[in-house]
This record gives structure tokens, sequence and C-alpha cells, in this order.
């Protein structure tokens, strides 16, 4: 199993290692977990692959700060790196200095010789804005000489005849956090899925057997999300919601993915069920 470790801002940083982990990969750890932390509790040489979001202490205020801390990172966490490791730098949709193409080749060639010991190269690699996490999970597939076999789909999949609640306590026993969000993806299948995270842990999306998600349109598949996703708060929901819900919401999501708070859903739902 390939183990990662995921650094930037903490909302982002978690919803990213939920799908790696979901994708088959072993989270060290994520944000708000310190590099020193990480490297006081891995072994030398344990660390397949690190994800590096946009730092937000610069905010696009000092453009050489943002790069000097995404240098200092990735040599922090040097000593755990092993060979062929892949350091996977994200950039940000604000003006992040990683989307420069001449300021992304010098982080490139600096991280590598800051991170290479001589017999341990290390794989460097810059996704420019705008990226999904898809990209993500891709880009660390590719930098991998033997990535995890694992898919989104088992998450969803396994033990698909239990119900949800059984399915709940047998999989993953999770706990209600009030942080929740729902986000979605195409895997590598191309199949659209969604899932709940909370904590550091993602569940699926209770959906009818069979059925099929989409978003970024009015189909079928957007209903169906949208039953969904008032099943969570109501339980049920009028017809006449969920074509709201799907009109006003569901339609204009990014057709790469999504991330929602679960408490704005939430939200969203009651304030339209009392309308209605």
């Amino acid at each position: 199993m390939s183990r990662a470790v995921v650094t930037g801002s903490p909302e982002r940083a978690r919803a990213v290692a939920g799908v790696l982990r979901a994708e088959g990969f072993e989270i060290v750890a994520d944000a708000p977990a310190s590099i020193a932390e990480v490297v006081t509790g891995s072994p030398e040489r344990s660390v397949d692959c690190y994800v590096q979001l946009s730092v937000e202490s610069g905010a696009g205020l000092s453009p050489a700060r943002d790069v000097m801390e995404r240098i200092e990172a990735v040599a922090a966490l040097a000593p755990v790196l092993g060979r062929d490791a892949a350091v996977l730098m994200v950039a940000d949709e604000r003006v992040d200095p990683a989307n420069d193409s001449r300021v992304a080749d010098a982080l490139r060639l600096l991280t590598e010789f800051l991170a290479d010991e001589g017999d341990r190269p290390v794989k460097v690699g810059i996704l420019p804005a705008p990226c999904s996490t898809s990209d993500i999970v891709s880009a660390l597939r590719d930098a991998l000489p033997n990535p995890p076999r694992g898919s989104l789909a088992p998450l969803v999949d396994y033990a698909s005849s239990l119900g949800y609640a059984d399915w709940r306590t047998e999989v993953l026993n999770l706990t209600s956090v009030s942080n929740a969000r729902y986000f979605g993806w195409v895997n590598r299948e191309g199949s659209s899925r969604v899932g709940i995270l909370r904590g550091a842990v993602v569940s699926p999306l209770p959906l009818p057997p069979g059925s099929e998600v989409s978003w970024g349109d009015c189909g079928p598949g957007a209903y169906t999300l949208a039953r969904a996703l008032i099943a969570e708060v109501l339980g049920a929901g009028s017809d006449e919601l969920v074509e709201l819900l799907v009109k006003e919401v569901i339609d204009s999501l990014p057709a790469e993915g999504f991330d929602l708070p679960a408490a704005d859903v939430a939200t969203w739902v009651r304030q339209r069920h009392l309308s209605t």
C-alpha cells in the first residue's frame, strides 16, 4: 500500500486525503499535522508520496515566501521519503506562483535537488490550476512505480447487500461530526461517485440499489442525487423540493466534481422545505 502525506488548508487536505484513502492509499497524515510530527513518527524512507496543496500563509501577498515554504516543507520531509517517491505540488486557483511555468520549473529543480539523496531519486510534479481531486489521483498513479490497485468502487460497493446503518457499522463505524461535507468525483472507470467526509473518514452517500448519480445537469442522475441529499436531512422530500434542489444547486455544480458543506445543504433543504 502506498503511504501518502497531504498538507495544505485543513478543509481541502482532508477532502483530498479522504479520496486518496478510498483509492487505496494509506494516509500517514493530513492537515493539521505538521511535517515535523510526520518525520518524528515515521520510519526513514517510509513515505511513498507527498501531496502539497497550496500554502496558505502567504495568501498570495508574497510569492517568494510561498515558493520558499513549499521547498522547505519538502526538504523537511525528505528523511522519510522513499526511493522513487512522488512529490506533487498542487497550485491553487488564486494567484499562486506555481501557476507560472518558470516558477514551476524552478520549484521542480530545487525540490528534486533538496529531496534527492543520490540513491533515492524523487519525482516531482506540479499541477497548475484548475485541477480536480481526480487529477491529483491520476498524477500520483502515473508517478508511482507500484500504485495502489484499489479504487473508489470498493468503498461504495463493499457489503452492498447490507442496509446503510449496518453497512456503516460493519465497514467504517462512523461517528457524526459537525463539519461533514458531501463531495462528488468521477473515478478511473468514469463512474460518478458521491461520498460523505466526516473528520478523516469517507462513506458513500446512501443510494437506491443500482442507481446512478450525476451533477452539472438536470438529468435523471441529478434527481437521484437530490433525493439522496434531501433524505439525509428530512428522510424524504416532495417532488417539488427535489426539483428545486436540482435546478438551484445541482445543475450548477462543476462537472469534474464538487465539495459541499453538509451544514449548508441541510440549511438549504430545511428553508425550502418550509416554503414549499
